[in-house]
This record gives structure tokens, C-alpha cells and sequence, in this order.
């Protein structure tokens, strides 16, 4: 519930027995922790896929839904896995197509979708001189995550509905503190 995923506490022990089953299957197949999302390949995406659909199935009922699935998946490897919410989701569905695809083809192809964020992140940096490993040291509160940065980046655009600052408006800001 810190995440905001609102689960009744009446739940907790259906759900925490439920959750244990789910990790001795599933966290054992799981990449590395240390691997780039940008490393996954397919079928690892389609795996992570399928232990995403298996966690909606241990939550039917209990208020474990989107959300709280990729959060869970994040939390077990938050340099690989993205986590959405409902509006992220429904954005992705519809930027893609992909409502008639399964819950675990949607979140794999999310997982692709995100890592390809990140490449066109990294051509940006460079194009400017700089390199991705330092990217997220200059967000604040992202820590060293490039998936956490995404996810914030989504948030803050998507689910919070902010739009992001033209050039002219940025530098317009820059003239007025110098």
C-alpha cells in the first residue's frame, strides 16, 4: 500500500501466500538483476510476460491488479522491469493497438517499448556530448535506475498530465535567471 496500490489489509494473508507460490515458479527464471533492459530478448520478454499474467491471475479478487503486478516485478529487478500504472497503460494500449493482445504479450511488448526509450535516450546524450550512465545521476530521486527514469518521465507526462516545456519556453526560463 506505500505504492499507492490501494490493497485491502483483509487481503494480505491470501495474498502473501499466493505471492510466495508465485516467486518459488517464477523468480528463479528471472534475468539477472544486473542486466539492461535493453538486453532482454524476446523470449525473455515473453517470459517476464507470462510471470506478469500469472500475477494478475493470483490477484484476481484482491485488488492486485496492473499496477501492483509491474510494481512487484520492478521492485524484484528495478533495472530491467517497468512498472505502469492504469493511465500508462491505457496510453500504451491505445499509442499501440494492442488492446486485443493478452496481459502478458501487453507487458512484454511494454518492456520493448521502454527499452527502446532508452536507446533513443542514449542517442540523444551523446549527440550532446554526454553518456547514459550519468543520465539518471542528474535526475533527482531516480536513482540509478534508466527504467525508473522512464517510468518517472511517464508519470509525471501521462498519468499527471504535465506537458513537457517547449525549447523557446526553456530558454525564455534560462534568460530569466541569468
Amino acid at each position: 500500500n506505500d505504492w499507492r496500490c490501494r490493497i485491502p489489509q483483509r487481503n494480505f494473508p491470501i495474498l502473501k501466500e499466493r505471492l510466495q507460490q508465485w516467486a518459488a515458479l517464477w523468480i528463479p527464471q528471472f534475468p539477472d538483476a544486473s542486466r539492461d533492459i535493453r538486453s532482454l530478448n524476446e523470449s525473455e520478454r515473453a517470459q517476464i510476460g507470462a510471470s506478469y499474467e500469472a500475477l494478475l491471475h493470483l490477484g484476481a479478487g484482491l485488488n492486485f491488479q496492473d499496477t501492483a503486478a509491474a510494481k512487484t516485478l520492478h521492485a524484484l529487478r528495478s533495472h530491467t522491469l517497468p512498472i505502469w500504472d492504469a493511465a500508462i497503460k491505457d496510453w500504451f494500449l491505445g499509442e499501440r493497438g494492442l488492446s486485443a493482445r493478452s496481459p502478458a504479450q501487453t507487458y512484454s511488448h511494454f518492456l520493448h517499448h521502454v527499452a527502446e526509450e532508452i536507446s533513443e535516450l542514449e542517442v540523444d546524450v551523446a549527440r550532446l556530448g554526454h553518456s547514459l550512465s550519468g543520465v539518471s545521476q542528474l535526475a533527482h530521486g531516480s536513482g540509478d535506475s534508466l527504467v525508473k527514469l522512464v517510468d518517472e518521465y511517464y508519470w509525471v507526462t501521462i498519468t499527471d498530465g504535465h506537458t513537457l516545456p517547449t525549447r523557446v519556453e526553456l530558454e525564455q526560463w534560462l534568460r530569466w535567471i541569468q
